[in-house]
């Protein structure tokens, strides 16, 4: 179960459309602040996704860090339709450049 939620963190985080600006990070918080200060903050991405690398990110550490650590598979369920969401705005930014 971790590994799915990794799976998706890391898809949200890796996505193409972070990379296509030509920025290289070496730590997921510098790319969780970079999608906030450029996308969120001028609008380009809906404040509540700013809310949902958050906790994808908690996720991801718990599932990392913490031994013997299973997320909530009712909790997890109820966010993949924003994280659905999510993939297809980014999508449609980068079919528009």
């Amino acid at each position: 179960m971790c590994q799915v939620i990794v799976g998706k963190y890391f898809t949200i985080i890796e996505n193409e459309f972070f990379s296509s600006d030509g920025v290289d990070f070496s730590k997921h918080s510098g790319v969780i602040a970079y999608i906030r200060s450029q996308y969120v903050k001028t609008g380009v991405i809906d404040v509540k996704f700013s809310e949902l690398i958050r906790n994808a990110e908690s996720i991801r550490n718990d599932c990392d860090y913490k031994d013997f650590y299973m997320p909530d598979k009712e909790e997890l369920n109820k966010q993949l339709p924003i994280v659905k969401e999510f993939l297809a705005c980014i999508e449609e930014i980068i079919s528009c450049d």
